[in-house]
């Protein structure tokens, strides 16, 4: 019997090192090194990702380029660019103390140029525009960007064609220096607050939109319009830069058929213009706000939160005004204030074929938690983009690297780069390989809304094998031109604006 037991161990250790060996083999043979699926950032963590660049709520301020320049309680006073560029900052310091709890990296700038609608605009009041974009840059924000010259409909401040067009010629140069500052322009110059309403002198909107996307701005730059039918009739299909013009409502009441729809200037649901926005969206940022709270107080009329996901889905906005609605008004009544009181649920979404992601809706515990509408759409403008699984192997000197991830968020994530990135055990940046086009990564069909099937995107990179023994961290990175970097809706590092997928060893 003893000779039975120990020849059995002697047997069963044999088959044990014969195990251990092939599946050493077999991992020499496919070279995997790195080979993970991933969680998703639970309910309670959201705020990890509000300062994720180019996307979400937007504030709205006036760059006052007079007061920054020459003149101070009406005495010409020489000023410096550094001087300019202090008040600047200590403006939109204050603006985002008004904003707080909630949190920003997008401002709507109106630059208003009335007080030069018959003459050149002077070199101080440039230097002013360029100082305050700059003091935007280094608190991290970037602007939705508008030229106009007048709140009212009279021609104390408006311009005509021509002096637009001057202006233009002038501007340019600032728009195309700091376009990375510049999240995207809206084509204002046209009537009360740019609107392109309202507008006193005749003016040739087929000219102004023309010049604007040939002379203005770059030709990489995103470009909104007020409504699909200006777009239409203004702009040519056939003109270069047709499909990087987007759409700003300005007058965002939600999917609805209500009678009390008022200022949308005929974008209602099931209009030409509605079906246009829909059929285009997905191909460059949209942005919209709600009416100003007194009128709605005063009225008694409010965007319901549900319709209002309905439209920001169909619409795959981008960027929502936080003043309009919300932060005009100390009420806890406001539009804003009552989506926070609406319940959402994965019911409703699933029953009106809206994108989420379902680990939004739990805790790290994996319980189910209540949400609202006002984090819904919080969380769910712009991008949101969520990483499934990452497979990394080992072939010779080379890393190959294969991810897959999808965007639960209602628009694609623009003016954003994405690639792969390799750091040591000191976090230092080793190497990057670009992958991916942020462009791209939609969250249901570009060419039908109705398919609301989520794509998977595929990511594939190749580095050369770390020389120097140790262990290497690698990352994926999601970042804009000035190097503002997103964060995934997963549960990893984020270290230095690098996402942390896995850790390996060079022996």
């Amino acid at each position: 019997m003893k000779i039975k037991l120990e020849t059995l161990i002697v047997f069963l250790v044999s088959v044990l090192v014969i195990c251990n060996a092939g599946c050493t083999e077999k991992a020499k043979e496919t070279g995997v090194i790195i080979e993970k699926d991933f969680q998703p950032l639970p309910a309670g963590e959201d705020e990890l990702l509000l300062k994720n660049p180019d996307r979400g709520f937007r504030q709205e301020t006036k760059a006052d380029i007079i007061y920054l320049s020459s003149w101070r309680d009406n005495r010409p006073i020489e000023r410096t660019y550094e001087a300019m560029k202090s008040d600047a900052s200590a403006m939109l310091q204050k603006l985002l103390e008004e904003t707080s709890p909630e949190i920003i990296t997008l401002v709507q700038v109106y630059v208003y140029l009335g007080q030069f609608n018959d003459r050149d605009i002077p070199d101080d009041a440039l230097m002013a525009l360029e100082a305050y974009l700059d003091a935007m840059s280094e608190l991290k924000l970037k602007a939705l960007l508008r030229f106009a010259y007048s709140v009212r409909s009279d021609s104390v401040n408006q311009a005509n064609q021509t002096m637009m067009l001057r202006h233009m010629e002038q501007l340019s140069p600032i728009v195309h220096k700091k376009k990375d500052i510049i999240h995207v322009y809206q084509a204002g110059f046209i009537g009360a607050w740019g609107e392109w309403h309202t507008q006193i002198y005749p003016v040739d909107r087929s000219v102004i939109i023309k010049n604007i996307l040939d002379i203005l701005v770059p030709s990489d730059m995103y470009v909104q319009i007020r409504t699909p039918m200006y777009k239409k009739e203004y702009l040519p299909e056939s003109h270069p830069g047709y499909k990087r013009v987007g759409f700003n409502d300005d007058a965002l009441f939600g999917k609805t058929n209500d009678t009390w729809r008022k200022g949308s200037g005929g974008w209602d649901p099931g209009t030409e213009a509605w079906e246009m926005s829909v059929r285009e969206a997905p191909y460059a940022p949209q942005d919209a706000e709600l009416f100003w709270s007194s009128w709605c107080l005063q009225q008694n009329i409010f965007c319901d939160g549900y319709y209002g996901i309905l439209q920001l889905s169909e619409q795959r906005n981008t960027t929502l005004s936080l003043l309009h609605g919300y932060k005009d008004f100390p009420d806890d009544e406001t539009a804003m204030q009552r989506w926070k009181k609406q319940p959402i649920t994965e019911e409703w979404l699933k029953e009106n074929k809206i994108t989420y992601a379902p680990g939004w809706f739990k805790n790290r515990k994996g319980q189910q938690v209540e949400r609202n509408v006002f984090e819904f759409v919080r969380d769910f403008l712009g991008y949101r983009i969520e990483i499934q699984n990452v497979l990394v192997k080992k072939n010779d000197s080379k890393l190959s690297v294969k991810m897959n991830l999808v965007n639960h968020g209602f628009s694609a994530a623009f003016n954003l780069e994405s690639g792969f990135a390799l750091l040591d055990k000191d976090n230092k940046l080793i190497s990057t390989v670009e992958s991916g086009e942020p462009v791209h990564w939609h969250s249901r069909s570009a060419e039908d809304y109705s398919d609301n099937t989520l794509p998977v995107y595929t990511l594939n990179g190749t580095f050369d094998m770390p020389k120097e023994k140790g262990k290497y961290k690698l990352a994926f990175y999601l970042k804009n031109k000035l190097g503002h970097p997103a964060r995934i809706a997963n549960q990893v590092d984020f270290i230095n604006g690098y996402n942390v997928l896995g850790i390996f060893k060079v022996k």
